[in-house]
């Protein structure tokens, strides 16, 4: 039987290898923004990993670790993940569209029509962030350890409906603020660490609806300003 300081010292091992694995993604990502501005389909793949990695684990991890104490059960663990790698690992097919295929292009760098763009889907995110739909869901990622603990019953399908059910409630949560980075550009990092700061503090922290409105706000701030660029453009020009 192992003893309860072994059992801290192996759950605080844990813990380091999960935060290394957040680091080693973080730079996983710089170095491939450095050396590769054109992505084939293997390396955007590559791409979308270590970002999931980087950008959700954290928001994640108090689900996780909860996992962890409610069954020592390795089959149980993966049939709770899996589901959720898989669903977010889907939005990935997004990536084939020409402007994410190459992060050193951003769609800043293409014309007037681009940057009709980049507006209207920040202004589109702003406005999702108030839906009852985004709040539904939200509520679903905040409230995903007491799931857990209600509807677990000790077996591998449930395991498995219940991260089918975690994973649709955080694409829900969070697909509008991914888009708004796929928009910007992957190889964004500033906006990466944003987003993932946005994301962590929206499930997170106990005002977290609240803040999440206040970023819809200044989403369709930004979104309309950007809308608005063209015309200032002309008027002054």
């Amino acid at each position: 039987m192992i003893q309860p300081s072994n059992l801290r010292l192996i759950a605080a091992i844990r813990a380091r290898l999960v935060w290394i694995s957040i680091g080693t993604a973080w730079g996983g990502l710089l170095i491939l923004h450095s050396i590769a501005h054109h992505l084939n389909w293997l390396l955007l793949h590559l791409h979308w990993q270590l970002m999931l990695i980087a950008m959700m684990m954290p928001s994640a991890l108090p689900v996780f670790r909860s996992l962890k104490q409610l069954t020592p059960r390795l089959i149980d663990q993966i049939g709770f993940i899996f589901p959720y790698w898989l669903i977010w690992s889907s939005f990935a097919f997004v990536l084939g569209w020409k402007p994410f295929a190459h992060p050193g292009h951003s769609m800043n760098s293409y014309a007037f029509p681009w940057l009709l763009w980049q507006g209207i889907i920040l202004v589109g995110a702003g406005i999702f962030q108030f839906t009852p739909l985004k709040q539904s869901c939200l509520e679903g990622c905040r409230s995903a350890v007491s799931m857990l603990l209600t509807y677990y019953d000790q077996s591998i399908r449930s395991m498995v409906g219940l991260g089918i059910r975690y994973a649709v409630n955080c694409l829900g949560c969070c697909w509008a603020l991914m888009a708004v980075m796929l928009v910007a550009g992957m190889n964004n990092i500033v906006l990466m660490v944003a987003l993932t700061f946005v994301m962590s503090v929206e499930r997170q922290w106990k005002h977290g609806k609240l803040f999440s409105l206040i970023i819809g706000g200044l989403l369709i701030v930004a979104g309309a300003a950007l809308l608005a660029l063209p015309l200032y453009k002309q008027v002054i020009a």
